[in-house]
């Protein structure tokens, strides 16, 4: 159901899934979207803007603004034509954002923190997880809120796994 305009907020990291995930929801609503990416990552929001025309999208349905981002951010706050804002990212900055879109009583959408569980059950293939787990986290140095930053099993499954990994599972 459309609601108006929406204010996207997305992070540098994994810039263009940001993006769609935010964007393309809003759009098949019969939302306007204004995105303001990461400073890191400004030229990918705009490759996003140019593909979305060149795919059939009218122009200004997809805005992109680029700046002084808590300027930006209380702008999108304090507009009364902006209905809802999406933000992932820290949680400080959510509060923020939450906090700010009260006086106009926008929808939220918050992501915050990075502190996703990577989730073992009892019939996964141990060797599998351990290495996905360890792997993900060392390639990207936990700085992605999609790959776990903690480990959530059975205490069976606990055991198998920290053997796997070397340990003593009387120290962990």
């Amino acid at each position: 159901q459309p609601i108006g305009v929406v204010g996207a907020i997305t992070p540098w990291n994994f810039p263009l899934a940001m993006i769609t995930r935010k964007v393309g929801p809003a759009l098949a609503c019969g939302c306007t979207v204004v995105v303001k990416p990461s400073e890191f990552t400004p030229l990918t929001a705009l490759a996003a803007a140019d593909l979305a025309l060149q795919a059939g999208i009218p122009a200004g349905a997809l805005n992109v603004v680029m700046g002084n981002a808590p300027e930006i951010g209380d702008e999108l706050m304090q507009s009364t034509q902006v209905r809802k804002i999406t933000f992932t990212g820290s949680t400080a900055v959510g509060k923020k954002l939450m906090a700010g879109s009260a006086n106009t009583v926008k929808k939220v959408s918050l992501e915050l923190g990075g502190n996703a569980p990577c989730i073992v059950f009892d019939d996964a293939d141990i060797d599998v997880a351990v290495k996905g787990s360890v792997s993900k986290n060392l390639l990207f140095l936990t700085s992605t809120t999609i790959f776990g930053s903690r480990i959530s099993t059975n205490i069976h499954t606990k055991k198998i796994m920290i053997s796997s990994l070397g340990g003593d599972e009387h120290h962990n």
